[in-house]
């Protein structure tokens, strides 16, 4: 049997074995394709040497699949079964593919992956997911690795394991023309311009959706429309660059613009932590504190430049003076306080409670302290 046959006796055989799995073929995987993964609670890399194939490129795929994967298997034909023991590592599983029969040779046993490995296959739409469970600044203006980075540092190793099955599991190719500015395919750099699209695909997205397609399956009618899907991205690619070139050569007037025509909102970055610290201590009190007076001068927010993160203090009211009723009534919940929902403002996430009927009642308190803030 050839490589392809042995994947379709595989796909079958673990569609038929799991109640939930999905599966992406030729997958990335860094420095290497993966030739199937299938995602379940965890990340399962197999890879397929048919009786055709050899060991001469196996070295470097064990460490990229090491890197990545929870458990891995490789996947022979009768030929390669003897000599499969010896070339990959002890805690790979070993599948023997034969005819149509299927055998378990070795069970894989976990290894450790690397998060961060794991993490680069999310689309920044995906790891922004994990950002807002975790209740992490959402960082909207930095690079994917920047995000990545961030959340390797902060988040507990097994959350982030499952948070990136959970998200491959889940994937939604409908939600292809959601603002994911991770996705840039040429244009110039720093320009602002959002991702190439082809009827509205982003081009990055294409390809990982292509991950999921049997190619042995596909008809001469489909790989034309996917030739024809690729010239159209190179047009568009041509005609954004045109544009750009064009737009730059235009002179601008600058002009002023009036104060009361700038909208002001809590989490923009060019509003000094001063000013949102005598807000909060206006929203504690009530009082013309925040105008001046000596209150003012306690710290009640920090600000963490690097990450753009805000952190606002003694969020209970355990240990400063506050208006209770104001607190926790008027801006405020009585188990979720004006000041956690200041924070969440802040760092621009977004906030989500146990009920709809609590998510819908913060919301509110949210829109209340917003209007506040801009008077």
């Amino acid at each position: 049997m050839n490589a392809q046959e042995i994947k379709n006796i595989l796909i079958a055989y673990l569609r038929a074995t799991n109640r939930e799995i999905r599966i992406y073929q030729e997958k990335s995987i860094g420095d290497a394709v993966c030739d199937l993964m299938a995602v379940t609670d965890c990340l399962t890399g197999y890879e397929i040497k048919s009786d055709l194939d050899n060991y001469q490129r196996l070295g470097r795929q064990i460490k990229a699949y090491d890197r990545f994967f929870e458990q891995c298997y490789i996947v022979v034909g009768g030929r390669h079964l003897q000599s499969a023991e010896q070339k990959v590592p002890g805690n790979w599983g070993i599948i023997t593919i034969q005819s149509d029969h299927v055998i378990v040779n070795r069970p894989a046993h976990a290894g450790n992956p690397d998060c961060a490995s794991q993490l680069g296959a999310l689309w920044k739409l995906e790891l922004t997911n994990l950002l807002i469970k975790t209740g992490l600044p959402l960082y909207t203006y930095k690079s994917k690795q920047y995000i990545i980075d961030q959340i390797v540092q902060l988040v507990d190793q097994a959350e982030i394991k499952r948070h990136v099955a959970y998200e491959l599991m889940c994937r939604d190719y409908a939600q292809f023309d959601a603002k994911d500015y991770s996705l840039h395919f040429g244009g110039a750099k720093g320009t602002g311009a959002g991702p190439i699209t082809v009827n509205g695909l982003p081009a990055a997205e294409i390809v990982d959706a292509l991950s999921e397609q049997n190619f042995g399956q596909m008809t001469l009618d489909q790989w034309i429309a996917l030739y024809a899907q690729a010239k159209e991205l190179q047009r568009s690619k041509e005609k954004e660059e045109l544009c750009l070139v064009q737009a730059q050569a235009v002179p601008r007037t600058p002009h002023d613009i009036p104060y009361t025509d700038i909208e002001v909102s809590l989490g923009v970055p060019w509003v000094r932590e001063g000013i949102i610290n005598d807000f909060t201590c206006f929203l504690r009190t009530g009082s013309e504190a925040f105008a001046g007076k000596n209150d003012s001068a306690r710290k009640y927010v920090s600000y963490e430049p690097l990450t753009g993160y805000w952190h606002v203090e003694d969020k209970q009211c355990r240990y400063r003076s506050a208006d209770k009723t104001r607190v926790r009534s008027t801006y405020g919940l009585p188990d979720y306080s004006a000041l956690y929902i200041l924070e969440a403002a802040l760092n621009l996430r977004e906030i989500r409670r146990e009920t709809e009927e609590e998510t819908v009642a913060a919301l509110e308190k949210q829109e209340a302290i917003e209007k506040l803030f801009k008077e």
